[in-house]
């Protein structure tokens, strides 16, 4: 993380002009803030197999990986709610609001692929499909200046159901991976 802000988060605010370094600066935000994250996630996966010797197929290490990716970037931007001073990136909260949607639905398909390629139990789908679609209708209705969002833990809470629905459609599933 450190490698990626030598530079280029600290001039982004004051870099307006649209060209090759504005350009430059937002490829090295979107490869060290948010691809680093990604592959230590994906590095928790290549632990598991090295001390368990049991393999994945590439579709469901990328899979897996993006869910609970996408769980952490979740939490990362919805902190703009419950901290009103703070911006990602200095975008307003209407850009964010949209990034948290489209994390959603990165999170959404993510979990729909893991289903289908581990046979999950059909509740995991319909699960997946009213966590996502409830935190997406909360950020519509939550926003940074409302006196709900300031106490709310948003982010989380969505990192918790996540994890609790994997968790259970894992159990019952039996454990076993599927290759």
């Amino acid at each position: 993380m450190l490698v990626g802000d030598l530079g280029f988060k600290s001039k982004m605010s004051t870099d307006t002009a649209p060209g090759p370094a504005a350009l430059y600066r937002w490829v090295g935000l979107a490869l060290f803030y948010e691809g680093a994250p990604f592959l230590m996630f994906l590095y928790v996966y290549y632990a598991w197999r090295h001390s368990s010797a049991i393999s994945l197929t590439v579709a469901a290490q990328l899979t897996i990986t993006t869910i609970f990716w996408a769980g952490y970037e979740f939490w990362k931007y919805s902190r703009h709610i419950t901290r009103p001073d703070w911006s990602s990136y200095g975008l307003p909260w209407q850009i964010t609001r949209r990034y948290l949607v489209g994390i959603l639905a990165i999170s959404f398909a993510s979990q729909i692929i893991t289903w289908r390629i581990a046979l999950l139990p059909i509740w995991f789908a319909l699960y997946a499909s009213v966590l996502c679609g409830s935190f997406g209708a909360l950020l519509w209705l939550l926003s940074p200046t409302s006196q709900t969002s300031r106490t709310a833990t948003l982010g989380y809470l969505f990192i918790v159901g996540m994890n609790v629905g994997l968790l259970a459609a894992t159990l019952e599933f039996g454990g076993a991976s599927p290759q």
